[in-house]
């Protein structure tokens, strides 16, 4: 009798799931870049792949999680490429369309943050 469920992948991905979560991480990060909060850019990085993928916010938040945890120090960071890399892949001819990399993973400073009050700015505001 076989086991009832969805069969167990022991870590493995298709590789379609692995570039789809990769450009998700990009676009995410683009709008983040942007300056929009992190509820807007996980809404606006719906709304821009939806059309090719079938995708929600739910996905959005656990690729996040997994790729860019906040538990994680160092992250895999996907970029536009630096220039026009042309590879040859079996005799084929492609251009790069992302680059993927590890480094630290990227803070965005709180949108709504008070603004601390140093010492320079209270000589100002006395002298004014």
């Amino acid at each position: 009798m076989t086991k009832r469920g969805r069969p167990p992948t022991n870590g493995l991905r298709k590789l379609e799931v692995f570039f789809r979560e990769m450009e998700v991480l990009y676009v995410y990060n683009q709008f983040r870049k942007a300056g929009e909060k992190h509820s807007g850019a996980v809404f606006e990085t719906v709304q821009s792949l939806k059309h090719r993928y079938a995708i929600s916010e739910t996905t959005v938040k656990r690729i996040l999680a997994e790729w860019q945890g906040v538990d994680h120090e160092m992250a895999f960071i996907v970029s536009e490429p630096t220039s026009n890399q042309i590879f040859l892949l079996g005799g084929r001819k492609c251009r790069a369309t992302l680059t993927l990399g590890i480094g630290p993973r990227p803070t965005y400073p709180r949108v709504n943050a008070r603004q601390r009050v140093t010492s320079d700015s209270l000589t100002d505001r006395k002298s004014s």
